[in-house]
Order: structure tokens, then C-alpha cells, then sequence
């Protein structure tokens, strides 16, 4: 084996906290909007395209949540 493993998997830290999660879901909301916004004054609508993928799927994790799947 060319790597030794000296991993410690008792001890693995601390997950992902619900703060950071939201934060996230934030942030993509706001940046699907950016990309919406700057995708139509440069007329590159493979931008729009992507901005609202991106408000979808980070809108979904709050459906998810008001479903009870988080």
C-alpha cells in the first residue's frame, strides 16, 4: 500500500450544524439571483438557466424541511 493509514475514525469532529446548513441555502438563493440578474444584461441565458436551477434546488431543502425529511 503506498499510503499508510493513520486515520483516527473513532474521532471524526463535528458534523454539519443546521446553522451552516441555512446559511448555505442562503447563499445559493442569493447567488441563483446574481446569476439570473447578470445573465440577462450580458445576454447569456445558459446563466439564467443556471441561477434558477440553482434557486430550485437550494428552495427545495426548505419544502424538504416543512415535509419532515430534515
Amino acid at each position: 500500500m503506498r499510503y499508510r493509514d493513520t486515520g483516527d475514525y473513532q474521532n471524526l469532529g463535528a458534523p454539519v450544524d443546521d446553522n451552516l446548513m441555512f446559511f448555505s441555502v442562503i447563499l445559493g438563493i442569493i447567488l441563483g439571483f446574481a446569476f439570473i440578474a447578470f445573465g440577462l444584461r450580458v445576454k447569456r441565458y445558459w446563466m439564467v438557466i443556471w441561477g434558477t436551477g440553482l434557486i430550485l434546488a437550494a428552495s427545495s431543502y426548505f419544502v424538504m424541511r416543512m415535509l419532515g425529511y430534515f
